[in-house]
């Protein structure tokens, strides 16, 4: 089963067990989002690019902070419900269904073009990172998220991180193959049943790619929990550890 009739099938449940509510799943709640939006900073008046926006999340909280955004999915189901959101929210957003590894849907000259958690799920990402440097203003920004390469390498690693605990933060990892190696594996969906591919690549594949594509590395990020902060047990790895990657490219 290839990568897309996975998600055609996670879909549904997604939205119905994910999305909920608005905020999604904890540690998206709790880090990974506020995070992205301070990196993100004052968002009036931008022209604005979701790639990969699913059913919408981050586009209308963009939207919310004044950005004129375009937002696109290739799921046709997640699309649907965006824009079933956009009819009773008036948001403005411009969504379409298209497919991330292919040209944008997009206008050029935009000012910050987002790809949250989405490179993590495609096999191919040289074209995204390419389409991105294109349709950016000279100045603008790509921010990418992704789960921490170093961290999320495969489901032995999923299970031994999440036994990390406050008061013994030991560790040991199994590895499957080197660091190094692409490598793709079946990854559990949280609040799902389902799975889905991950495919994990080394931090250097991201930086190259950001920089054969034209762009400087202008920021990176391993946001973690405050050892203070309350959390169910299963997350307190996240004090130790960083669950997710955040890497900024500007377009010279």
């Amino acid at each position: 089963m290839n990568t897309k009739q996975r998600w055609t099938r996670l879909a549904p449940e997604y939205i119905e067990a994910i999305l909920r509510k608005e905020e999604g799943d904890y540690l998206r709640n709790k880090l990974l989002t506020p995070h992205l939006m301070r990196i993100l900073g004052p968002l009036d008046g931008l022209r604005v690019l979701d790639v990969g926006c699913g059913e919408g999340y981050l586009a209308r909280k963009m939207a919310r902070k004044g950005a004129r955004v375009w937002a696109f999915d290739w799921m046709d189901i997640l699309i649907s419900h965006a824009r079933e959101d956009e009819q009773r929210s008036r948001l403005g957003i411009k969504y379409a269904v298209a497919d991330a590894s292919r040209r944008f849907p997009c206008p050029s000259a935009i000012h910050l073009v987002v790809a949250n958690m989405v490179l993590k799920d495609m096999p191919r990402i040289q074209t995204t990172v390419s389409e991105a440097h294109r349709v950016l203003r000279k100045g603008g920004r790509f921010v990418l998220t992704v789960l921490h390469p170093c961290f999320c390498m495969s489901p032995s690693q999923w299970q031994a991180r999440k036994s990390i605990r406050k008061k013994h933060p030991k560790v040991s990892f199994e590895l499957e193959a080197p660091y190094t190696t692409r490598k793709e594996f079946l990854k559990t969906v949280s609040g799902s049943q389902a799975r889905i591919v991950h495919f994990h690549r080394p931090l250097s594949t991201y930086v190259s790619l950001l920089r054969r594509n034209g762009f400087l590395v202008s920021g990176l990020w391993e946001p973690v929990l405050g050892l203070n902060t309350s959390c169910p047990a299963k997350y307190e790895y996240a004090a130790f550890l960083p669950p997710f990657l955040l890497m900024e490219g500007t377009k010279p």
